[in-house]
C-alpha cells in the first residue's frame, strides 16, 4: 500500500476539514432556519417555586425580572423563578414603574417612595406633597408628579433622595396634567396637559430638557406643541431621544436628541385597546370586524412604518414587546409572534397567570402569578 506524503496527508485532512466545517455550517444554518420558523403547541415546566402571597400584588417587567409588588412590599422574581431581591415596606396604595434594572415603588396619595437601582437596596424618600404619579430612568432618577389640591408640581429625585428640579403649575394657568414621562437617560422630561377653552378641549404637550442645552431655556422648556379638539392622555419614552404621545386615534413620534421635532403622525380608524412599545417597536391591538377575528395587532417601526399587521380573536388582557416578539395573554390564555414572521405559540395556561416574562433565551418564559413563579419552555412543535 502507497504511502502518503507529509504535505499530501496535511493537503487531504485541509479538504477533509473544510467540507466537515461547510456540512456544519450548512447544519446550523438549517437549524436556525428551523427553530426561526417553528410554531409550539405548548410548554413544559421545567422549574416552578412558591412565592409568598400578598393582597392587591401590581407587576413591572425589568431587565432582571418581573417587579411584584403589594401594600407590605416589593421583589423582583428572576429568570429561574428565585427572588433577586425582596425589601419590606407599608404603603396604603403602591404604584410602581421601572426601566432597565431600576425601578420606583410610591405610595399613592402619600408622600413616600422608594427608588431601586436593581439590587433592592433603597432608602425611603418623603416628599414634599402627595403623589399622583412616579416614573423611573435607567440610571435611578425618578421623575414624581405631586398635587397639594391647588397645584401640581414635578420633581425629580436621585436615588438617593436629593431633589434635583423641581417645578410646579397652575391648573387655571396650564390646564390640568394628564400624563407625564422621564427619559432612559433621565435628562429629559415630557407632560401632557389639557384644558376647556370655552368647551373646546385643548391638549398641550411641553418638553423639558434639564442638560446642558436646557440651561439656555426657561425652566429648561425646549419645546411645546398644542392639539385641538384632541386628548393625549399617555406619553413615553421609547429611549432617550425618541418620544411617543397616544391618543384616542394612534400616536404622534417626536426625536428628542436634545430639543424635540416631529418625526410622524399614525392616525388609524379603529378603537385602540391595547398599547405597547420597546426601543424598537410600538403595537397597537385594535377592534376588528370580524366575529372569529374580533381584534387587530399592528406593530409599527420607531418612524411610523407598519412592519406587521395580523387578526386574532380578543380576550387578551396585557400586551407587551420584547426583542422581536410580541406577547399578548390574559389570565389563561397566551399568543406569541415574531413580528414580520411566524406565529410563535398560542396555548391555554393550567391555572391563572399574571405576568409573562421573556427571559431571551429562545424559547424560554418565566410566568408569574400571585403564588407561583414557573420557568417554562415551549415544547411540541410544527413546521409553518
Amino acid at each position: 500500500m502507497k504511502k502518503l506524503s507529509t504535505r499530501k496527508k496535511t493537503k487531504y485532512l485541509l479538504m477533509v476539514s473544510g467540507v466537515l466545517l461547510v456540512v456544519l455550517l450548512a447544519a446550523l444554518y438549517l437549524y436556525a432556519r428551523q427553530n426561526k420558523n417553528r410554531t409550539y403547541l405548548t410548554y413544559d415546566v421545567e422549574r416552578s417555586v412558591t412565592l409568598q402571597s400578598s393582597i392587591s400584588v401590581g407587576y413591572s417587567l425589568t431587565t432582571d425580572g418581573v417587579l411584584r409588588y403589594s401594600r407590605d412590599g416589593a421583589s423582583v422574581i428572576g429568570a429561574q423563578g428565585d427572588e433577586v431581591w425582596n425589601v419590606s415596606f407599608s404603603m396604603s396604595d403602591p404604584i410602581a414603574d421601572t426601566c432597565g434594572k431600576c425601578a420606583v415603588v410610591a405610595d399613592k396619595g402619600a408622600k413616600t417612595l422608594y427608588i431601586f437601582d436593581g439590587t433592592g437596596s433603597a432608602n425611603p424618600i418623603t416628599t414634599e406633597y402627595p403623589i399622583v404619579r412616579a416614573t423611573v430612568s435607567s440610571q435611578g432618577v425618578a421623575a414624581v408628579w405631586m398635587d397639594d389640591g391647588m397645584q401640581d408640581f414635578f420633581s425629580l429625585y436621585s436615588k438617593e433622595g436629593e431633589r434635583l428640579v423641581e417645578m410646579n403649575t397652575l391648573t387655571a394657568t396650564s390646564g390640568f396634567p394628564v400624563d407625564f414621562a422621564i427619559s432612559t437617560d433621565g435628562t429629559k422630561l415630557v407632560t401632557s396637559y389639557v384644558e376647556f377653552d370655552n368647551e373646546n378641549l385643548k391638549t398641550q404637550l411641553t418638553f423639558y430638557n434639564f442638560g446642558d442645552v436646557g440651561e439656555n431655556y426657561v425652566d429648561g422648556l425646549v419645546g411645546l406643541e398644542k392639539f385641538e379638539g384632541e386628548m393625549l392622555p399617555d406619553v413615553v419614552f421609547l429611549h432617550s431621544e425618541l418620544c411617543a404621545a397616544f391618543g384616542e386615534n394612534g400616536f404622534t413620534l417626536y426625536a428628542m436628541e436634545e430639543i424635540p421635532e416631529k418625526i410622524t403622525t399614525v392616525t388609524v380608524a379603529e378603537e385602540i385597546e391595547l398599547v405597547s412599545y420597546s426601543e424598537k417597536y410600538i403595537g397597537l391591538v385594535v377592534k376588528g370586524t370580524s366575529p372569529e377575528t374580533d381584534c387587530l395587532v399592528r406593530i409599527y417601526d420607531t418612524r411610523g412604518k407598519l412592519v406587521d399587521e395580523r387578526a386574532i380573536a380578543g380576550g387578551y388582557e396585557r400586551f407587551t414587546i420584547a426583542g422581536d416578539e410580541a406577547l399578548l395573554y390574559s389570565n389563561l390564555q397566551l399568543y406569541i409572534f415574531r413580528i414580520g414572521g411566524t406565529d410563535k405559540i398560542r396555548t391555554a395556561f393550567s391555572k391563572n397567570v399574571n405576568c409573562v416574562y421573556s427571559i431571551g433565551d429562545g424559547d424560554a418564559y418565566l410566568l408569574v402569578g400571585e403564588q407561583y413563579a414557573e420557568r417554562i419552555r415551549l415544547i411540541g412543535t410544527k413546521e409553518e
